[in-house]
């Protein structure tokens, strides 16, 4: 191979090189765009209602996007949660941590996230009795969360033996 040719050689790898050094992303590089309608899905199954300055900006909108991915992303609710409760959300922070739980099969830290958000609120009456469900405390924090008609308790049960 003679000079010129090295020469056009090194020039054609060095322009290859600064191709792919200063293109754009691969589409599977890339992160996927949030639909607005998978947005919307998502507040809806988590029985949420913001406006859209608030869902349709990051941390919020990128942590739906997940969930609306991801069904049950543990690691995207406590996110989520604590997003909506910076936002000046708190109760409806509550409201997608129990909503979750719900529609997860029971998560007992987002049952914790949501009865310290009602907590902070000196909403007491609502984070010890919802529903038909009943909190579980250990010492003096809530544990979990389970369903009334599951425990089969009566008065008698707490009466003092003494």
């Amino acid at each position: 191979m003679t000079r010129s040719g090295i020469a056009r050689l090194a020039g054609l790898l060095s322009l290859v090189i600064a191709s792919a050094a200063f293109s754009a992303p691969a589409a599977s590089q890339s992160p996927r765009a949030v639909d607005m309608d998978d947005l919307l899905a998502t507040l809806d199954r988590l029985s949420v209602k913001i406006p859209i300055d608030v869902y349709g900006r990051d941390p919020v909108r990128r942590l739906l996007g997940e969930l609306s991915r991801e069904r049950c992303d543990q690691q995207a609710i406590a996110r989520l949660g604590k997003a909506l409760e910076n936002a000046s959300y708190r109760r409806e922070a509550t409201t997608a941590l129990v909503k979750y739980s719900e529609t997860c099969g029971g998560h007992a830290p987002s049952l914790r996230a949501a009865v310290n958000i009602l907590l902070k609120l000196s909403d007491y009456e609502t984070s010890v009795s919802g529903r038909d469900d009943i909190l579980i405390f250990h010492d003096e924090r809530p544990l979990a969360m389970v369903e009334r008609k599951d425990l089969d308790l009566t008065a008698t049960d707490f009466e003092d033996d003494g």
